[in-house]
C-alpha cells in the first residue's frame, strides 16, 4: 500500500474574488470619468446660451431681410423667436430647468428698421448661483450682451 502525501495548498484567488475585484475597479473608473450631474446641468445651460445667441442673430437678420418686425417672448419654460406680425417663422428654445426667469414673462421687439428697445431681462441659475442679465441695447442691429453677477 502506498501512502499518499496530501497535496500542498496553492495560494490563489478564486474566480469569484477576481470577478468582484474587476467589477469594483471598473465601477470606480466609470465614476471618475462620467460627468457629474452638476456638469451635465452646466453643459445644458451653456448650450442654451449658445442657441440663444444663434437664434437671436437669425431673428434679427431675418427681420431685417424681410422688412418685418420680430418679437422675442421669454417665459420660465421657453424662449420664442417670432418673425413677422402674422408669424412667418417661430423658433422655440426650451429653457433648462436650472434657469429661472426673474420678474415673470418678458418681451423684446426688433423693429422693422432693425432697432430694439433697451431693457434688461435676467435669469437665475441654480447650477452656479449666478444671475445672468441679458442687456438689450438701444440702436440698430439688435445688439445685446449677457452679464453674470453673484
Amino acid at each position: 500500500m502506498t501512502i499518499r502525501q496530501p497535496k500542498k495548498a496553492v495560494a490563489a484567488f478564486t474566480l469569484t474574488e477576481v470577478v468582484i475585484v474587476l467589477l469594483l475597479t471598473v465601477s470606480i473608473e466609470l465614476l471618475e470619468f462620467a460627468p457629474s450631474l452638476n456638469a451635465i446641468k452646466s453643459m445644458k445651460e451653456d448650450e442654451f446660451w449658445h442657441n440663444f445667441r444663434q437664434d437671436w442673430s437669425s431673428l434679427v437678420l431675418s427681420a431685417h431681410q424681410q422688412k418685418v418686425a420680430a418679437h422675442l417672448r421669454l417665459t420660465d419654460q421657453e424662449v420664442r423667436f417670432i418673425i413677422g406680425p402674422k408669424p412667418l417663422r417661430v423658433v422655440v428654445l426650451p429653457v433648462p430647468e436650472t434657469l429661472h426667469l426673474l420678474g415673470g414673462s418678458k418681451e423684446e421687439e426688433v423693429y422693422v428698421q432693425g432697432g430694439t428697445q433697451p431693457q434688461t431681462i435676467s435669469f437665475y441659475s441654480d447650477v452656479d448661483q449666478l444671475k445672468y442679465s441679458i442687456i438689450f441695447q438701444l440702436g440698430y442691429g439688435g445688439q445685446y450682451r449677457v452679464e453674470k453677477a453673484k
